[in-house]
């Protein structure tokens, strides 16, 4: 646990993946944070839909326990797409949530719309996905270019609440010391059938970027 450190955890929910990440605030300089970790909880092998919930509530549980963050912050849903996408990313919604109140009483769980999140990374609220990683890429001073893009969502939600919270105007962000993350799981394979975390070093992913169609853009 961060002691003199202020933890700050953005989720990009999505019913293939989800996206995730962790950035680290000093207290003691409110305007500095850094990428502590970042990745991707994916669909391995066959999950029914339960199954999916299940899952997704274990591996965010475990991202909380981990951190123990004073906030998290998450997507708000989008009404724009059909019933049925609605529902399962709600279910989704619902486990995260879930995952984080129980095993954070104390959190501060946030909700920001995905215009809000653009337009306070990029100045534009109708940004594409591409842009918002660009601009993370040369705030934070890092290589997102073979990162998903649901990872950098996520990336975005983060910095878009440590950048309002505190000081809406300014955005300064030091380099990670850290330069990649060990994965939340201590399992060397994953399991078929299970869904696991995929961790990205700092200075890029080894897979091409991937976006869950039908996350929230």
């Amino acid at each position: 646990m961060h002691t003199k450190l202020s933890t700050i955890i953005g989720i990009d929910p999505g019913t293939v993946v989800t996206g995730y990440a962790v950035i680290v605030q000093d207290k003691h300089k409110p305007l500095q944070a850094s990428v502590e970790e970042l990745g991707t909880f994916k669909k391995r092998g066959k999950l029914d839909a339960q199954q999916r919930i299940v899952e997704i509530h274990r591996l965010v549980a475990a991202l909380m326990r981990r951190y123990q963050p004073r906030a998290a912050v998450i997507e708000k849903a989008f009404f724009g797409i059909n019933a049925a996408s609605a529902l399962k990313l709600g279910e989704v919604r619902g486990a995260i949530l879930c995952a984080c109140g129980v095993t954070s009483p104390d959190i501060k769980l946030v909700e920001v719309t995905p215009t809000q999140v653009k337009q306070h990374i990029t100045g534009s609220g109708s940004a594409s996905k591409q842009q918002v990683a660009t601009a993370l890429a040369k705030m934070l001073r890092l290589n997102l270019d073979r990162v998903p893009h649901d990872a950098t969502d996520a990336l975005a939600l983060a910095c878009c609440y440590h950048l309002t919270s505190r000081h809406p105007v300014r955005n300064s962000f030091s380099v990670p010391a850290t330069r990649g993350s060990a994965p939340l799981s201590s399992a060397g394979r994953p399991k078929k059938g299970r869904a696991q975390p995929s961790c990205v070093p700092a200075t890029g992913l080894a897979t091409p970027p991937q976006s869950d169609p039908n996350s929230v853009s």
